[in-house]
């Protein structure tokens, strides 16, 4: 597998954006940020996908289990 993200960016000056989505609740996540895919692409002998140029997310998670 290799991943690297990349800013998201203002369409109208280029400008890099910082851009946050916070669930209060936290399904998933309380807090990720949210980027562009510059590379993504997974490479097996069963399961091969580049999925480069969309949009992903990443945070850290806290799993607090029984």
């Amino acid at each position: 597998m290799d991943v690297q993200l990349e800013s998201l960016k203002n369409p109208v000056t280029g400008e890099e954006q910082d851009t946050k989505i916070q669930l209060p609740t936290g399904f998933i996540w309380k807090l990720g940020d949210a980027t562009k895919s510059k590379m993504m692409r997974i490479t097996t002998p069963n399961l091969n996908f580049n999925d480069a140029g969309k949009n992903a997310f990443y945070s850290v998670v806290e799993y607090k289990g029984p």
